[in-house]
């Protein structure tokens, strides 16, 4: 089981991934290829679908413990599903992360816009 978390969406931040942990992991600027990240409808935060050609900018969680992934897939909840995806690291690097997306059940609650970080909340960045 991999030990890396790929969050794209509010976890990214320190108080966010601190609340569900209760510590703020090592970490590092990384991307995923070929999925794209929306806003759910009425919501602050994001959902992750597969979508050809896309990027999607986030953050590399690293070290996360067996009993941290069940505190990770209780905060997700039923909306997402965890799944194992490769990730590129700032400095070029591949690493197996996992990572929540929306299954293709719940796509219907995405928006058709574009999520960004900076609009959440910019006085809360990673």
């Amino acid at each position: 089981m991999t030990s890396t978390l790929f969050a794209y969406g509010t976890l990214q931040h320190n108080l966010i991934i601190s609340y569900v942990l209760g510590r703020v992991p090592e970490s590092a600027p990384a991307m995923l290829q070929d999925f794209a990240r929306y806003a759910i409808r009425g919501e602050d935060f994001p959902g992750l679908i597969p979508e050809a050609d896309a990027e999607t900018d986030g953050t590399a969680f690293f070290d996360i413990s067996p009993s941290e992934w069940e505190k990770l897939d209780s905060y997700e909840s039923d909306l997402y599903d965890r799944q194992s995806v490769t990730i590129v690291l700032e400095d070029g690097k591949t690493e197996t992360a996992y990572v929540y997306v929306i299954p293709h059940a719940y796509q219907h609650v995405l928006s058709k816009q574009l999520w960004e970080i900076k609009k959440y909340n910019p006085n809360l960045q990673p």
